[in-house]
C-alpha cells in the first residue's frame, strides 16, 4: 500500500508541475503587460486588434523591449507601388521582399504602428507574408495598385527589419 501512495504523490507532483508550465507559457504570451511593456493579447492598435506577442528572434539575448514581434488581426486597405521584390546584386540581403512601397500619404496614417518608445514612425510600406501568393497574383511589374492587407506583422529590433501582412487581393 505505501508504495501505491508514493506513486500517487509522485504522479500528483508531475501534474502540478506541468500545469504550472503550461500556465506560466500561456500567461507570458497572452499578458506580457508590465510597466515597462504596456501590451497585451486582445489589445486594439487602431482597428487591429493584437492575437500575438513574441521574440523577433528566438535565440537572441536582448529583451523582449528590444526584440519584438506583434502580430494583429485587422484588414485594411491601402495604396502605393507594388514591388514584386527579388533578387537583386545591389542589396544581397534583399531576396523576395515582394511589397507595396510608397504608400500615399492616405494609407500611411492606416498602417498599425507600435507604441512609444518601440514607435518609427509611420513606415513607408509593407513586405507581404504571402509574397509567392502576391507575386503569382500581381505579377512581376512594378505598379501602383490599391489593396486589401490583413494579418499585419509589427517587428521591433535593432537592425533594419520590416513589418509584414498578408496580401489579401487587389482592389479595382
Amino acid at each position: 500500500m505505501k508504495i501505491n501512495k508514493i506513486y500517487w504523490l509522485i504522479g500528483v507532483i508531475i501534474i502540478l508541475i506541468i500545469g504550472i508550465f503550461v500556465v506560466q507559457n500561456i500567461s507570458k504570451e497572452a499578458n506580457i503587460k508590465t510597466d515597462k511593456f504596456p501590451l497585451s493579447v486582445g489589445d486594439k492598435i487602431g482597428n487591429m486588434i493584437i492575437v500575438k506577442i513574441e521574440k523577433y528572434m528566438e535565440n537572441s539575448e536582448l529583451s523582449l523591449e528590444q526584440n519584438l514581434k506583434v502580430t494583429l488581426s485587422g484588414s485594411i486597405i491601402v495604396g502605393g507601388t507594388y514591388d514584386p521584390g527579388g533578387m537583386n546584386p545591389d542589396v544581397p540581403w534583399w531576396d523576395d521582399r515582394t511589397g507595396i512601397f510608397e504608400l500615399d500619404d492616405n494609407s500611411i496614417s492606416l498602417l498599425p504602428n507600435l507604441p512609444k518608445p518601440w514607435s518609427r514612425g509611420p513606415g513607408n510600406g509593407v513586405c507581404f507574408n504571402n509574397f509567392e501568393f502576391a507575386r503569382k497574383k500581381l505579377g512581376l511589374e512594378k505598379k501602383d495598385i490599391t489593396l486589401k492587407l490583413d494579418n499585419f506583422v509589427l517587428n521591433y529590433y535593432p537592425s533594419d527589419v520590416f513589418d509584414g501582412a498578408d496580401f489579401i487581393e487587389e482592389v479595382k
